[in-house]
């Protein structure tokens, strides 16, 4: 696994990587990430979006999650939890 505990930003992580399908998210240490804009941005394979409950991935730090499914066009399931932690910026 990879440890992302002292990262910051994730901004354009995995931008416009179209082979990605799936995203299951068990990192348990996230509170120092303040930047996540663009970070899916046009992974237009993505389907899935599965934080295991959300409460492991923490956004209480981050400011800017702007763009971060924008042209996700294959979308079909994201855990609402994380959607109702980030509403305002998605």
């Amino acid at each position: 696994a990879l440890d992302v505990s002292e990262v910051t930003t994730m901004a354009n992580m995995f931008k416009g990587y179209n082979k990605l399908t799936r995203i299951l998210f068990f990192q348990k240490e996230t509170s120092n990430l303040t930047n996540t804009k663009g970070m899916f941005n046009g992974c237009s394979s993505l389907k899935q979006f599965d934080f295991l409950r959300s409460y492991f991935f923490k956004t209480d730090s981050v400011s800017d999650m702007s763009y971060m499914f924008s042209d996700c066009t294959s979308m079909e399931a994201i855990d609402r939890t994380f959607i109702e932690k980030c509403s305002t910026y998605i």
